[in-house]
């Protein structure tokens, strides 16, 4: 009887985990595409004023960008670990103590139908440049290769 039971409860929840783990991966999408816009300055920085941050574009569970107010100004944030569901919500909070966000600040997933999910660390912010249209070809050249998408010996 015990061991019917346990089956049976193990076959129900076979289907629900199944499709939670393909949700993470239902809306992430390549992030060639969105750094293709930008070049890397070479500035690498451990924290951002908080509030100089204009918006933020989440490009999936590695990385996010930082829009700052004027100047074109993009922060690259490359996290040091996977932040499951992080590019499938597209959305994060953070508590902060000062007026800065640094790479030792941890960021909480929000999920707009249970609350928050996991919490994950941040890394350094890399200033990118907006490549200008028309812009010769020599500075598109700077553009950040696709192959640079995801962090190398991070696992998807």
């Amino acid at each position: 009887m015990k061991f019917r039971l346990a089956v049976i409860l193990a076959l129900m929840a076979w289907p629900l985990g199944a499709g939670s783990a393909d949700a993470g991966k239902a809306k992430e999408r390549p992030i060639a595409p969105e750094l293709a816009k930008y070049r890397v300055t070479g500035n690498v920085q451990h924290c951002v004023n908080r509030s100089r941050i204009r918006r933020t574009e989440v490009l999936n569970d590695y990385t996010i960008l930082f829009h700052m107010r004027g100047r074109r100004k993009i922060f690259k944030n490359e996290l040091p670990y996977r932040c499951f569901n992080l590019g499938f919500y597209e959305a994060f909070s953070y508590t902060l103590s000062t007026n800065l966000l640094c790479n030792v600040d941890i960021i909480t997933v929000f999920n707009s139908g249970h609350g928050f999910g996991p919490s994950c660390g941040l890394g350094d912010f890399e200033e990118l440049e907006e490549i200008e249209e028309g812009a010769d070809d020599d500075a598109s050249s700077e553009a950040i290769a696709p192959e640079a998408a995801i962090p190398e010996g991070a696992k998807p």
